[in-house]
């Protein structure tokens, strides 16, 4: 979240760059980001140290993921676009080291089908409860004394650099390492054949992208859409906690539905409720923040859908394994 949400403001408003070229240079990022995460994976899978091929990449990783989010979050003065893109990019590589075998650790703790469902939503949960976190940081810094969104910045990178790596250690401490069930890797060249002929999951990858460039706009353009469209600046702090704070709430009521259902009929309709309730957004106007919180309730109820489709993938990526 303050890398999508909080970073792009402060680089274009206090360091005077221009919004474009900081969205540009996330972009970047985010491009890079989306080639690293089919090596790591792949490189995750084939590697096999003793320590465990899950529990090595996210201890080892979160050393530097944290160290990099302290640099992109404390710029130093005169800090330019080169130094947003390095950083960004070191960030985006070292986080991925992390998220991208902590997400197929969770997915491996059981072969269950609701088993998995359990599993993803208390990881959405904590991952919603440490947006949730951050958000606040912007009301507890200025009550400690401390003004400003680059202070507020630094607190979350200074948060991020201490706790990362020991949450991560104890992570690896506390969780065994999944059981390792492809003791015949298949070549790349037959894995993916394999996926491009398994539709389901082929069509479940397109969601998967339209979803993402859905998310991609709100969020990087958010502080500014509250504060240059709706001319409410001093919302977007407790939209945002909004949003998210119905996100948490929604995540036992799509843990049902999916029991009711099926994770795919949930994250359906999930999704169609976020698309309904989003269409009022680009026709709103100077002053229309009611309806936006109601934009911002819908939505964020509909955000706990969102990882319900990550185990149907793992469940996919086993099938196929």
């Amino acid at each position: 979240l303050p890398l999508y949400v909080l970073v792009p403001a402060f680089y274009a408003r206090e360091l005077m760059l221009p919004i474009a070229a900081v969205g540009s240079a996330l972009l970047i990022v985010r491009i890079v980001d989306a080639l690293a995460d089919p090596l790591t994976g792949l490189f995750a899978d084939r590697w096999r140290p003793r320590f465990g091929r899950r529990r090595l990449w996210v201890l080892a990783a979160s050393i530097p993921t944290a160290l990099c989010a302290f640099l992109v979050f404390t710029p130093p003065a005169g800090a330019g676009l080169a130094y947003l893109t390095l950083c960004g990019v070191a960030l985006s590589l070292a986080s991925t080291a992390v998220l991208v075998p902590y997400s197929a650790w969770g997915a491996e703790l059981t072969t269950d089908y609701r088993g998995r469902a359990r599993v993803t939503a208390w990881r959405e949960t904590f991952a919603l409860i440490g947006t949730l976190l951050a958000l606040f940081a912007q009301v507890l810094v200025p009550m400690a004394g401390f003004s400003g969104d680059g202070a507020v910045l630094a607190a979350i990178g200074i948060f991020t650099l201490i706790t990362l790596p020991l949450a991560s250690l104890l992570c690896t401490w506390l969780v065994r390492e999944p059981q390792d069930h492809s003791k015949n890797p298949l070549p790349l060249k037959q894995g993916l054949a394999l996926l491009l002929a398994n539709q389901p999951f082929i069509r479940l990858i397109l969601a998967f992208l339209l979803n993402g460039f859905a998310n991609g706009f709100p969020a990087t353009l958010f502080l500014f859409y509250v504060s240059e469209k709706l001319g409410a600046g001093d919302s977007a702090g407790p939209l945002l906690v909004l949003y998210f704070i119905c996100g948490l709430a929604g995540v036992p009521i799509w843990l049902w539905l999916a029991r009711k259902t099926s994770k795919h009929v949930a994250w359906c309709i999930g999704m169609l409720l976020a698309c309904a309730c989003f269409l009022p957004a680009p026709f709103l106007s100077t002053g229309q923040i009611g309806i936006f919180a109601a934009v911002c309730f819908g939505t964020g109820l509909a955000l706990g859908a969102e990882d319900r489709k990550s185990t149907r993938l793992n469940s996919s990526h086993t099938d196929i394994s």
